[in-house]
């Protein structure tokens, strides 16, 4: 976090906040040190379930005094299908199967991540309706005959 200007000697205490905790937490306040005019900020984010954007206000103290106020905005981004692969990519129709592994931009949220999928020949090759990757994770195996 960047103020407008140095934090006077005796540095200056930043209070935080967030308008989504589930989504984005960040600590009540940071200190800036004293003659500085930046500060390192974690903010620790959850999956969602669709992107966000969550607000926060900042406001800087002093000697008992408030400073500036201003608004933060950070967007959060829903995961999405990155890749679908299958292993073997060739097998002989009705006699061997292929295991497909969906893998998603970033972690699935809590409940987890449903993939819907289709075949453009089901009279070749029968895929699930859908695969569900499990909440905290990227990667789902199924099994295709």
């Amino acid at each position: 976090m960047t103020l407008s200007a140095a934090a006077p000697a005796g540095g200056a205490i930043v209070v935080l906040s967030s308008s989504n905790t589930a989504a984005a937490r960040v600590p009540a306040s940071v200190t800036v040190s004293g003659r500085s005019d930046s500060c390192n900020v974690t903010v620790t984010t959850s999956a969602v379930f669709s992107s966000t954007t969550v607000t926060g206000l900042r406001n800087l103290q002093w000697r008992d005094q408030v400073g500036f106020a201003n608004r933060y905005g950070l967007r959060l981004l829903r995961p999405t299908l990155s890749s679908l692969t299958l292993n073997p990519t060739s097998v002989v129709g009705g006699v061997q199967s292929s295991t497909g592994t969906v893998t998603l931009s970033a972690a699935a949220p809590a409940g987890g991540a449903i993939v819907v999928l289709s075949s453009s020949n089901t009279a070749a090759a029968r895929v699930p309706a859908s695969v569900t990757v499990a909440a905290e994770r990227q990667l789902q195996r199924s099994r295709h005959h």
